[in-house]
């Protein structure tokens, strides 16, 4: 994509999101805050509930947070 196209999607988003009025916007950060809360909480049980002889399986639990993810950013169509 071009950077022209994605920058003018980023404000048009941006700008909805600005528009929008005051108890919606503290809806949707509530609800990021307590998703990331959740996300971890899930985390943690995984790596509490990983049998305690599997090395590998608790290794996954406690290092899913720093996944290393593909960098799409320079990917070319």
């Amino acid at each position: 994509m071009d950077s022209g196209v994605i920058r003018g999607l980023y404000r048009d988003i941006t700008d909805c999101a600005h528009l929008t009025p005051g108890w919606i916007q503290g809806f949707a950060e509530f609800f990021t805050e307590a998703g990331i809360l959740l996300f971890g909480g899930l985390l943690l049980l995984a790596w509490w509930r990983a049998p305690g002889g599997d090395s590998r399986a608790t290794a996954v639990a406690l290092l899913a947070p720093w996944r290393p993810w593909p960098d799409i950013s320079s990917a070319r169509p």
